[in-house]
């Protein structure tokens, strides 16, 4: 039988009590184990799904999620968007039309020394071979 005494809910780490288990051949003895539910595990997995592996070239957006990749024409990238308020700086881009990763692709670049109120290089880069992309069609 299992015992759950009163604790507290911490909205960023779960349910923090003391849950114990009654057994033995004797009589009863109370062992403790701490139950508490680790939501900041879960957090960390709902956040890291969304994030996506980018690379570019002339003329392609390479895009990948575990085993997955496909190809966005440069044409489609609608608008790029960095978040600054977020640690680490997450880049999203838009697209004009849906992927198989959806109309929205968020990844993380490369973390710069010092770089935390200005823009990331990469969202030039990616802006600028949109425009040269546009231009060449």
């Amino acid at each position: 039988m299992e015992i759950c005494l009163p604790g507290f809910v911490d909205p960023f780490y779960g349910y923090w009590g003391n849950c114990s288990t009654v057994s033995g051949s004797k009589g009863a003895w109370l062992d403790p184990i701490p139950a508490r539910v680790d939501h900041s595990f879960w957090l960390s997995i709902w956040f890291a799904r969304r994030l996506k592996f980018v690379s570019i070239d002339d003329d392609f957006l390479y895009v990948s999620q575990l085993r997955k990749q496909i190809q966005v024409p440069l044409t489609d990238i609608q608008h790029v968007k960095e978040n600054f308020s977020a640690s680490p700086k997450l880049i999203t881009l838009t697209l004009n039309h849906p992927s198989e990763f959806g109309t929205k692709i968020v990844f993380v670049p490369t973390r710069l020394a010092f770089a935390a109120l200005r823009s990331h290089p990469i969202v030039q880069e990616i802006e600028n071979a949109v425009q040269r992309r546009r231009s060449a069609s």
